[in-house]
Parts: structure tokens; C-alpha cells; sequence
């Protein structure tokens, strides 16, 4: 089979890779938490709290409108929420890791009110 009647069948079938989710901000997103990081004494420890902080601009998405207009160009299902994905480089939604995300963030989030309530 030539390479352009492949190419021209991709085309034709398909939406351009990572076209069915795009960026999202958090609703809730503050570029910089003070109630976090002015508890982070050391300048580098707080420099770098800060770039892991900002990964979640990185890893949050929204599903494209198109995936549920032209679900047959697609293999993500139309989520009505946004995501977390793994990784920045991915461009899927692994719905297992999402779980694990949140529920870490969670835990996470109340063993630093429990640190800063009775530290």
C-alpha cells in the first residue's frame, strides 16, 4: 500500500493527534498560593514548590467540544469535567490514574492543613 493512500485515510478518519483535549485552568488555580508556600522557609525548596504547583496547568484538560459532535473521529469519550493527565506529553485521559491523582491531592491537601494546624 502506498504511503498516501494511508496518509489520505488519516486524513479523512482522523482529527489531528491531541485535538480532543485542550488546556484547562482550575477553576481554583492561584498562581501563588501564599496559605502554602510562605510556609516554605528555604528559598530553593520554595522555588521549586512553586514549579510543582504549576504543573497543574500542565496536566489539567478539558475535553474538545468535537469529541462529542464527531464521536467517530475520536476514541475519548465526551466528559462532561475536566482531567488530569498523567503526564504532559500524554494526550489521553487514563481514567485509573486520574483516581489516583485526586485522591493523593486529597489526602495530601489535608496532611498540610494538619502540619500548619498542629506544626
Amino acid at each position: 500500500m502506498k504511503s498516501d493512500v494511508v496518509t489520505n485515510f488519516v486524513k479523512q478518519y482522523f482529527n489531528e493527534p491531541g485535538s480532543d483535549l485542550l488546556a484547562y485552568v482550575p477553576k481554583d488555580f492561584n498562581a501563588s498560593p501564599s496559605d502554602f508556600l510562605s510556609n516554605v522557609e528555604n528559598p530553593k525548596a520554595r522555588k521549586w514548590a512553586l514549579q510543582v504547583h504549576e504543573l497543574w496547568l500542565e496536566l489539567s484538560r478539558q475535553v474538545a467540544p468535537s469529541v462529542e459532535k464527531e464521536p467517530d473521529l475520536h476514541t475519548l469519550l465526551p466528559l462532561i469535567q475536566p482531567v488530569v493527565v498523567p503526564g504532559a506529553r500524554f494526550r489521553e485521559v487514563y481514567y485509573w490514574d486520574s483516581y489516583w491523582v485526586i485522591k493523593y491531592v486529597i489526602f495530601f491537601y489535608f496532611l498540610f492543613r494538619f502540619w500548619t494546624f498542629f506544626g
